[in-house]
């Protein structure tokens, strides 16, 4: 193994570790089930054409909501913020380890690579030097099959034309494993989650800053 794939293995193994991404895939799956509940109980969002069109809006809130107890709880070993983009006109879910920075990006199939943005650059090696810069910005990233509705995530390091680092999350073994065992946030914890992010979807600062908006 070369010097850089030793270090961008090292790199994605000390924050990615498998506790970590075992922790991730229940974060993920705690929030499409709050997704489905907010579904159920608000008649706008179930009963609409609109509704149904915000289904990533939503299930981004509810990442977002629960990303945040995950941290404060402290089952995940990172800090929790959100963050403007450089123009002002939109928030990311942004979690900080030391130096790094890990940030969700919803895809349209399991192997893609998010576009670079401006908040969260791509790492850029130059394979012509030996000169390896800092791996500091980490990647998950999650979507839905159109053709079934499956669910997949995946972990990874960005690089500038594809991934320097990456590895997908097993969430239908994590859902089966899931049924067997308690679950990682309290039932309370639960109710008030899904009340906020219900609360928040009523809001007409939420309508307006997802009205006409594409994900």
């Amino acid at each position: 193994m070369d010097l850089l794939s030793y270090k961008l293995q090292n790199a994605f193994m000390e924050m990615f570790t498998a506790e970590i991404q075992e922790t991730l895939t229940k974060l993920l799956l705690d929030a499409y089930d709050m997704r489905a509940e907010a579904f159920e109980q608000s008649a706008l969002l179930k009963n609409t054409q609109i509704g149904q069109g915000l289904k990533a809006h939503v299930l981004r809130a509810a990442i977002e909501k629960v990303s945040m107890l995950y941290c404060v709880k402290e089952f995940l070993p990172w800090s929790f913020e959100i963050q403007k983009n450089m123009a002002g006109n939109c928030k990311h879910i942004e979690l900080k380890k030391n130096d790094s920075r890990i940030y969700f990006s919803r895809v349209q199939n399991e192997q893609m690579k998010p576009k670079s943005v401006k908040y969260r650059p791509d790492i850029e090696i130059n394979m012509f030097t030996e000169s390896i810069p800092p791996i500091d910005t980490f990647l998950i990233t999650y979507g839905e099959s159109r053709i079934n509705n499956r669910k997949f995530a995946g972990v990874g390091i960005p690089g500038t034309d594809s991934w320097l680092y990456f590895k997908l999350l097993d969430l239908v073994s994590a859902e089966k494993q899931r049924e067997k065992e308690a679950a990682t946030i309290t039932s309370d914890d639960k109710d008030k989650l899904l009340a906020d992010l219900l609360e928040e979807i009523n809001s007409d600062e939420w309508n307006d800053a997802n009205d006409e908006k594409e994900v």
